[in-house]
């Protein structure tokens, strides 16, 4: 790069050998006058320098205005961001944890269907059975009654005669030992009649706690 000169005389005395024949001849004043023609150039050119500088710093400045600018709101995405993913996993989490818990709540409620289904067509059974023994003792009952009745009459006839053949005995004692098995049937029914009348009572009860546990687990769905 050349070098620059301070003056005229700075230009003159470095190359003293280029400018010492025109002292004699009177060309060096034509070379100040030159040099010093060039000097508002080289002002103006300064000048330019100087706004330049100037324009340079005001731009490296607002440039560290805007890094700095751009810096804070950078951090301030990432801080942003960073509590939004923050958000997000337990947000994640929390949704996992639900569809796990929906899931066992779905599977209990499955299993509680089932169940409940069971104990109805056991109830129903059981409701079937008791009809069934309830017919056959009203018919038992209807039965001893006419036994009775008859057994009534018989013995009215046989307190009229004095004496009745042995045909006449062996009936009554036919027609008494009738009536005991139909008595002793009677009562096994009704024994029996009143263990389902417990058995459905428990079976109301555990219907009832079934019942139960299958809002709770309808509510705890619905929540």
């Amino acid at each position: 790069m050349p070098k620059l000169y301070a003056s005229f005389e700075d230009l003159v005395q470095s190359h003293e050998a280029l400018f010492k024949p025109h002292r004699q001849t009177g060309a060096l004043n034509v070379c100040r006058g030159v040099w010093d023609a060039r000097e508002p150039e080289v002002q103006s050119l300064k000048e330019q320098l100087s706004s330049l500088k100037s324009e340079f710093d005001r731009l490296s400045q607002a440039k560290d205005h805007l890094n700095e600018s751009l810096n804070a709101k950078i951090n301030l995405r990432e801080q942003e961001l960073s509590s939004t993913k923050n958000v997000l996993n337990s947000t994640r989490r929390d949704l996992d944890a639900t569809r796990a818990k929906l899931n066992e709540t779905e599977v209990a409620l499955e299993s509680t269907a089932r169940d409940l289904a069971r104990l109805q067509k056991y109830e129903d059974s059981l409701d079937a059975v008791q009809r069934s023994q309830f017919r056959e003792i009203e018919a038992q009952k209807k039965r001893y009654q006419a036994e009775s009745k008859l057994r009534a009459e018989l013995e009215v006839a046989l307190n009229q005669q004095t004496k009745t053949n042995e045909l006449h005995q062996l009936e009554i004692m036919s027609k008494d030992d009738l009536i005991t098995r139909l008595q002793a049937r009677i009562e096994d029914l009704e024994s029996r009649g009143k263990q389902q009348q417990r058995l459905n009572a428990r079976m109301g009860v555990e219907l009832d706690r079934f019942a139960r546990e299958n809002d709770q687990l309808a509510r705890a769905i619905n929540q």
